[in-house]
C-alpha cells in the first residue's frame, strides 16, 4: 500500500514524511499520536475501538488505557480540537474521526533506499554492525548484522515511511499471536526489539541461518545441489541390505 496525502477539516497529513499541517502551518506531533491519527484516517467515519488502537500503535506491548488517552489528548491539541468535535470519544468503546477525510497517493511514494551499506552501524542500535544485505523489495530492506564484541548475529528489517511501517507492525502482531497460540518454538525466529518511533523504522529478530537460496549457492547452485542430493540418495539405496528372494515352490 502506497503512502497517502490526507486532508481533513483544516488539516493536512503527509503519511510518507509523517508531517502534519494545520491551517497551512506545520505542527510538531510525537510518534504515538501520529500513529493514532493514521489509524483514525484510514477508518474515517468509523469507530476505532481502544483495543484496535492499542494493538496498532503499541503492538506486542502491554500498555494501559491511559497511554492511549494521552496520545488522543496530544492529537486533539495539535489539530485544535479542544471541543472534541473532530475526534469523538465513544464511551467505553473507542474513538471516531467525524469529519470527511480525502486522500490521494503520493507521487514518489514508492520505496526510497536508505543508503545502508556493509560496515555501517545500525541506526539507533550502534552496537550492531551491518554485514550483508539479505533482501530488498518494495516494502523493506533486510540486513544481517553482527555485534563486534560478542559476535552475536541478528536480522534487521527496515522500513522508511508510514506505509511500510504498518507492515512491520503486522509482523509483530503475528509473532505475538503465534507465540501465545503455539508457545515458544525453536523453528520460529523470535522478534527481539523494534523501533516504531522514528525512521528508519526496524524490526530486530533472531537469525535462523542460511535460507534455501544461500544454501544452494554454497553447494554450487541449484542444479549441483540437486545432483548431489540424488547421488547421496542412490548411495543410500545401494547400501541397503536386500532381503532373501523366494522362488515358487515346485
Amino acid at each position: 500500500m502506497s503512502a497517502r496525502l490526507w486532508r481533513f477539516g483544516d488539516c493536512e497529513f503527509d503519511e510518507l514524511r509523517r508531517e502534519l499541517r494545520v491551517r497551512g502551518g506545520p505542527v510538531e506531533l510525537e510518534a504515538k499520536p501520529v500513529e493514532v491519527l493514521v489509524q483514525l484516517l484510514h477508518h474515517a467515519g468509523e469507530v476505532v475501538t481502544k483495543e484496535e488502537l492499542l494493538e496498532s500503535v503499541w503492538p506486542g506491548v502491554m500498555v494501559v488505557d491511559g497511554s492511549l488517552a494521552t496520545a488522543i489528548s496530544k492529537l486533539r491539541k495539535a489539530i485544535g480540537d479542544e471541543e472534541q468535535l473532530t475526534i469523538l470519544t465513544v464511551p467505553r468503546v473507542g474513538y471516531r474521526l467525524t469529519v470527511p477525510a480525502q486522500s490521494k497517493a503520493l507521487a514518489g511514494g514508492m520505496w526510497a533506499e536508505l543508503g545502508l551499506k556493509s560496515g555501517d552501524n545500525v541506526p539507533g542500535r550502534e552496537q550492531w554492525r551491518l554485514t550483508r544485505q539479505l533482501d530488498f523489495s518494495g516494502s523493506s530492506e533486510v540486513w544481517l548484522a553482527e555485534n563486534p564484541k560478542t559476535h552475536d548475529v541478528r536480522v534487521f528489517k527496515f522500513a522508511n515511511d508510514g506505509a511500510q511501517l504498518r507492515g512491520l507492525k503486522r509482523e509483530v502482531t503475528l509473532a505475538r499471536f503465534l507465540r501465545e497460540s503455539l508457545g515458544e518454538r525453536p523453528d520460529f525466529a523470535r522478534v527481539l526489539e523494534w523501533n516504531f518511533d522514528e525512521p528508519p523504522f526496524f524490526l530486530e529478530s533472531e537469525y535462523g541461518g542460511a535460507n534455501l537460496a544461500e544454501w544452494a549457492e554454497k553447494q554450487g547452485g541449484l542444479e549441483a545441489s540437486a545432483g548431489n542430493a540424488a547421488a547421496a540418495t542412490g548411495e543410500c539405496g545401494q547400501g541397503r541390505s536386500r532381503g532373501p528372494r523366494f522362488g515358487r515352490a515346485s
